[in-house]
């Protein structure tokens, strides 16, 4: 059973260091202990990760750590000052969502 709640934990933890900026690891690390208390040995990534538009919190104002990770992402681009003029009414769901664009696109 340990080795189920190792590998669950090593998933969560891959999950969200994908989303995560370098300035975010004390939050990531607080929010997989945070999540850990609850799921307990049930913790699965099918059952943590879900739609931005499906958050309970998906319509309150993006985090400041959302917000730091957008500006990093954003920097040099051409989309840059109009991005960043939308911190102000941003979402969570909206930056989440902007996040993953600007995520794939310094991929490609």
């Amino acid at each position: 059973m340990a080795n189920d709640n190792d590998s669950a934990l090593d998933r969560i933890r891959d999950a969200a260091k994908s989303h995560a900026s370098p300035s975010s690891d004390h939050i990531q690390s607080e929010r997989l202990r945070q999540i850990m208390a609850v799921s307990g040995s049930e913790a699965t990534t099918h059952n943590l990760i879900k739609d931005p538009d499906d958050w309970k919190t998906g319509h309150a104002p993006a985090t400041d750590a959302q917000l730091s990770y957008l500006h990093t992402l954003v920097e040099g681009t051409d989309r840059r000052d109009d991005i960043i003029a939308q911190f102000d009414t941003m979402t969570k769901a909206e930056a989440s969502d902007l996040i993953e664009e600007m995520q794939g696109s310094k991929d490609s």
